[in-house]
């Protein structure tokens, strides 16, 4: 498969390409992007003078990650989805395998004293998140007791409404169209129950096996993005470098 680049950039797409990057955001994960839906995005695209090059997420349903009864249809809409983006000419498209979220930010519009603006992720921040907000069942014993005692500390600086941004910002990058809510994260978290490091991996080899040589024979560039960040989060199961094929 050509250009398979593991942690891909945007930066990077943009040497292979002049256009822009984006995608059918209102289609929900799993379901095929038919080829006129995606031809009048394209069309919308170009009326604001952007040509649309890049597929910025296509987003690999969790029944594909899960190995769940539904995988090999979701599988083959993906298939058809990128068969459809070929005829329309479009020919690179970014994916990832991130269990739940597509990155996660605990903090938005961070900067420091040059005032220059950006995202970070405070894994003490994330740990008062998941320990003392979301409230996860066995949250503590996914930290040592050092980090623990670092996230009780930071809770209790924190007031209702820094708790309550927190939360946003983190609901911010589960792969969903639609905003979750603390129930709606937790039911998505619990369809991983029982499902370690080697079993995500073995679904992601799956995935890979059927989908990459069609896209190369579609003349698509698939571009895998890494876990952001690549850990565990939540008691998930991660896919670590070690086993990306580049």
């Amino acid at each position: 498969m050509k250009n398979y680049v593991a942690g891909l950039s945007f930066d990077t797409v943009f040497e292979d390409t002049s256009g822009c990057i984006s995608g059918l955001k209102h289609v929900p994960a799993g379901e095929v992007w038919e080829l006129k839906d995606i031809n009048e995005w394209k069309q919308r695209l170009l009326y604001k003078g952007r040509e649309w090059a890049v597929v910025d997420n296509l987003v690999v349903h969790e029944e594909i990650k899960t190995g769940g009864s539904e995988a090999q249809r979701f599988i083959d809409n993906y298939k058809r989805t990128l068969t459809n983006l070929a005829t329309s000419g479009i020919k690179v498209v970014c994916y990832n395998f991130m269990p739940v979220f597509f990155k996660v930010r605990t903090h938005f519009n961070y900067s420091f004293q040059d005032k220059h603006a950006f995202s970070l992720f405070d894994p003490v921040a994330f740990a008062v998140f998941d320990i003392y907000i979301l409230k996860r069942p066995l949250a503590e014993k996914s930290y040592t007791g050092y980090q623990k005692h670092q996230a009780k500390i930071f809770n209790t600086r924190l007031s209702t409404a820094d708790k309550l941004q927190l939360s946003e910002n983190i609901l911010e990058g589960v792969q969903s169209i639609t905003v979750l809510s603390l129930n709606g994260l937790t039911e998505k978290v619990n369809r991983y129950a029982g499902l370690g490091n080697e079993d995500l991996i073995n679904n992601m080899e799956n995935f890979n096996r059927q989908v990459l040589p069609l896209a190369g024979e579609l003349g698509i560039s698939m571009h895998f993005q890494v876990d952001d960040p690549c850990g565990n989060l939540l008691g998930l199961p991660c896919v670590s470098q070690k086993h990306l094929p580049y």
